[in-house]
Formats: structure tokens, sequence, C-alpha cells
């Protein structure tokens, strides 16, 4: 074994040694708190608080813009968190005491509250209710398809069904979702498009040269024209309870009964069609469509036999493609917005009097419009085709769809 001999050298060295620990403990314990723990509490932030939202009470699902005021906020939209019940809302803009988000598409009774980054609590919670902007009306099975749809003073919706490729005739929709049969099909299988009438009647035309009487419980009764050429495909009534009618074929049609009518030499092909008075004049507006414009016309109706030149209202080519969308349907709201009804994803566009125009609740409304109506509130109903896949498959149903627009529609004056 070797032996280890401590001389005075060594001594030396060893003393050495030990000094230098000493001073490191020693240095080591005067700042034994300058490192802070990893478990060191950070300073919170305010809590936030409510104080008013707008609109008060209610909105639409997916649709409306909403204001919220209050404290405590921060500027930067993405550390603020609004809950309607358990969504999340999209914020448009922050500040320290402002909000403006978009209402998430939940509907029902749900209770507003708002998170921020660093505050440990939720603010206070406001009751808010959302309402659905568009719904379904009636649970249809894949194979009833409403096509034409009308609605009375008293909402009653009426339509066209087709039920396993077989036409049903006018059946009948009371607000509280009863279903009956209005009227007996006649050689139709659908109607292109119906109105409510005088007498609680219906009127119809389905790409025929007629427009049809349709009383309940009975079977159609034809209003024909002269021309065999012509095939009416929508009508619509002006404050005198004369009946517009219009199609293919060169002419638009007056009817005031089976046997007092007149035609009106037109030469473009019209899709949909539309009575509408501004307050001054009442005009006829009509849909055209040919391979190389697609467009807005209207006409003043002076008389029952007297129809103002044409004038171009609203060039739908200038602004869309018109090789892959087409006017299926119009219809104007009471403050002179004209609601086009499209075959295309851009479902409704809203053209407004100064001709602006926008796509109403985008991502909302998706399939073809096949036929307007308003009720007697701020709901404008539509029958939309179904969707389907490459190989057969429904993409979605053909329903008839209501839609909250939030304002009123123009008159229908055939109905009571």
């Amino acid at each position: 074994m070797k032996k280890i001999f401590y001389n005075s050298k060594n001594k030396k060295h060893f003393a050495s040694v030990l000094i230098l620990l000493s001073i490191l403990l020693t240095f080591a314990a005067c700042n034994e708190d300058v490192t802070p723990s990893l478990w060191e509490e950070k300073p919170k932030g305010d809590t936030p608080v409510i104080t008013s939202v707008t609109p008060a009470n209610k909105a639409l699902a997916g649709v409306t813009t909403i204001t919220i005021k209050g404290q405590n906020f921060l500027a930067d939209a993405s550390k603020n968190f609004v809950y309607f019940g358990s969504a999340q809302a999209t914020i448009i803009s922050a500040s320290s005491t402002e909000l403006v988000v978009k209402a998430p598409d939940i509907k029902g009774d749900l209770k507003i509250k708002i998170a921020v980054f660093g505050a440990e609590l939720f603010s206070n919670e406001i009751d808010y209710s959302l309402e659905a902007a568009v719904e379904s009306v009636y649970g249809f099975k894949e194979f009833e398809l409403p096509y034409a749809i009308a609605l009375d003073a008293n909402n009653n919706i009426y339509f066209s069904l087709v039920s396993d490729n077989i036409g049903k005739g006018i059946m009948k929709l009371t607000p509280d979702g009863t279903l009956t049969n209005f009227a007996p099909k006649g050689g139709e299988t659908f109607y292109n498009a119906i109105k409510v009438g005088p007498n609680n009647k219906v009127y119809g035309v389905r790409n025929a040269r007629a427009v049809f009487e349709i009383a309940e419980n009975t079977a159609p009764v034809a209003w024909s024209a002269t021309e065999s050429s012509l095939k009416f495909v929508d009508l619509d009534f002006d404050s005198q309870k004369n009946i517009w009618t219009a199609g293919s074929g060169g002419k638009i049609y007056r009817f005031t009964s089976s046997t007092d009518k007149k035609g009106f030499d037109f030469a473009k092909d019209i899709t949909a069609l539309r009575v509408f008075n501004d307050g001054t004049d009442e005009y006829l507006y009509v849909a055209t469509t040919s391979s190389t414009e697609k467009a807005i016309y209207r006409m003043k109706i002076v008389s029952k036999d007297e129809l103002g030149a044409a004038e171009k209202y609203f060039d739908f080519s200038a602004n869309f493609d018109i090789l892959t969308k087409s006017i299926s349907a119009i219809t104007f709201s009471q403050d002179g917005d004209l609601f086009l009804g499209l075959n295309s994803s851009e479902t409704i566009v809203i053209v407004r009097p100064d001709k602006s125009f926008s796509v109403l609740y985008t991502g909302l409304i998706k399939e073809p419009v096949l036929s307007f109506s308003w009720g007697n509130d701020n709901n404008l109903y539509y029958s939309r085709g179904k969707l389907t896949n490459v190989d057969g498959t429904i993409l979605s149903q053909q329903l008839i769809i209501k839609v909250n627009v939030e304002k009123l529609g123009a008159p229908y004056y055939g109905r009571n």
C-alpha cells in the first residue's frame, strides 16, 4: 500500500483548498435569494366588466354584429375571449372599453361572458338570446320536393309538391305546422310560380301558355293566352288585382279574368318578374336572360292596357359570370331593396336602390333559389333546390327556408 505523507508543503496546499471552499459556500449563502422560484405568481390583470350590449337582449345567430361596452378589456383582440353560452364569438375590433363581435351560429337563451388574458376571473354574465337567421320550416323527406311557394296574409304557406316523382297539387302549411292538401293536381307535375290571389284562390304558371286559377279542393282552371308559342314561368298581381305573367315566346301578358287579357311585345326571355310601387309609380320588373346578357328591366304600368318603355334597372352581366349564374326569382323589400334569387353559391343577392349590391348572409345560404314569397313580418321565404353529388347522392335536400332579413317585404297586392 502506498503511504501518503503530509509534509509542510501538503499541509499548506490542503489549507488553501479549505479556504477556497469556505469562500464559495459563503458567497452562495449570501446570494441565496437572487434566482427567483419557478413557482412565483405573476401579477394578475383586472377582471373584465360588461356594462351594456347592443343590440339589447337579442340578435340573429351567425349574422348580427354586436357591440359590448365595459371595462378592463384588452386592445389586442386576440387576448379577449367572448362567449355566448359555450360558443366563442369572432372579435371584429377591440379596445379597453369596447368589443365588437359577430354573433356565433348558435340558437337559444344564452349568457354572455368575457375572459381576458392575464385576468383570473370571467366577467359578469349578461342574459341574451340568439335567434335563427335561416331555418327550415318543415321536415320534408328526401323524396318530397317543394317547388313554387306563396304565403297568404295569415302566414299560411302554399306550395307545389312533388312526392316520389309524382305531382301532388297545391299543399297548405299553417304556422303551427299542420300540412293539408289545398287542391288536387291537374295536368302539371309542379308549378314554376304561384301567388295567393283574391278570395283565397291560388294562381300559378307551369311553363305553358296559361295562368291557372286554383280554388280550394278544386282542380285548376286555365286562363289561356292566344299564342301557342308562349311559356309562362312567373306571375304577380298589381295594385288593381291584374295578373302579369311572362316567360319565353316574345310577349308579356296581362290577365284580369279568363277573357279579359292582353299581350305586350317583349323580345327578351324572362326568368322572373315582380310588381313594385316606389311610392310614385308602379312598375313591372323582369329578370331577362340571353346568351349575351342577363339583366333586370322595368316598365311603368300606366294602366292595364299600357306598359311604358323598358329601361334597364340592373346589369347582372356586368357583375356576375352569366355562364354559371342565372336569376331564378326576384322580389322587393318595403324599402326598395331588390332581392335576386340565384342558382349559384351567391344564393341571394341584394341590390339596393343606388345599385350597390351584396350577398345576403354569406355562408348561411348556399343552395339555389326556386321561388320567393314574403311573410307578413320580417321573414322572406324561399324554396331551395336540392344539390346532388356527381354520383347522384344528395348533398342537401329541397326544402322551404325562412330567412329573417330584419325588414318588411313590399306589398303582395293579390292577397287579401
